[in-house]
C-alpha cells in the first residue's frame, strides 16, 4: 500500500470546541469538518448548545458568541445524537486534546474513539521546529496558512476551519515521508 492509499483510507473528523469558560466548564458550541484523504468532504458541521451558566465576558470575546443566541441553543441533549453521528467512524483530530476531548468525554461518556489525533503533536512531530505549545494560530503560520475571506468568523466553527487547514497542509506536505502510514499506526496521537 502507498502512503497515497494509506492517506485516503483515514477519515478524520477535525474538532473546533468552545466553552463557557467557567470551572467546570460547559459546551457553547462544537463544530466539525469531516476531512477524507487529502479534502474536505463536508463542513463545518456546527452546534451550539444553551449552558446552564452563560459564557464568562473572557469566553465571550474570545469565543464570538452572543448570548442571545446561547439562550436560543438547544439543550445538550437535543445535539447528542447529531454530534455522536457526525463522529462515528472518524478520527477525532482536536488542537488543545487535553481540554477539548476531556470536555467532549464528559457529555459523550459513551463515545471511546480507538484514536485521537492531537494536532499540536502532529505538527511539532512532523516539523520538529514547532514550538511546544497548542496555539492554533502559530501552528497555522508555521503550516502557511491563512484564513481565507470565507472562513467562518468566529468560535468553534473558525478554530475547526483552521485546525483543518493546518492539518490538510501538513497531510500534503508528508505524504512523501510517509506521514499517512504514521498516522495509521497511531504515532501521533492518543488511546483514550
Amino acid at each position: 500500500m502507498t502512503a497515497a492509499d494509506s492517506l485516503a483510507a483515514l477519515r478524520f473528523a477535525v474538532l473546533g470546541v468552545a466553552d463557557n469558560g467557567r470551572r467546570p466548564a460547559e459546551l457553547t458550541e462544537v463544530a466539525v469538518i469531516h476531512i477524507e484523504g487529502a479534502a474536505v468532504l463536508r463542513g463545518p458541521l456546527v452546534w451550539r448548545i444553551q449552558p446552564h451558566q452563560m459564557p464568562t465576558r473572557r469566553a465571550i470575546a474570545a469565543y464570538g458568541l452572543r448570548r442571545a443566541d446561547l439562550l436560543t441553543a438547544p439543550p445538550w441533549a437535543e445535539v447528542t445524537e447529531h454530534l455522536t453521528e457526525a463522529l462515528a467512524g472518524q478520527v477525532p483530530v482536536i488542537c488543545d486534546q487535553s481540554a477539548g476531548y476531556r470536555l467532549l468525554s464528559a457529555y459523550l461518556p459513551d463515545w471511546h474513539p480507538p484514536l485521537v489525533l492531537d494536532l499540536a503533536w502532529l505538527a511539532r512531530t512532523a516539523r520538529p521546529t514547532t514550538p511546544a505549545h497548542d496555539d492554533l494560530h502559530t501552528l497555522a503560520d508555521i503550516a502557511g496558512t491563512t484564513p481565507p475571506d470565507t472562513a467562518p468568523p468566529c468560535g468553534a466553527a473558525r478554530h475547526a476551519h483552521a485546525s483543518a487547514r493546518v492539518l490538510l497542509a501538513l497531510l500534503r506536505a508528508d505524504v512523501s515521508r510517509n506521514l499517512p502510514a504514521r498516522l495509521a499506526a497511531g504515532e501521533f496521537g492518543t488511546t483514550p
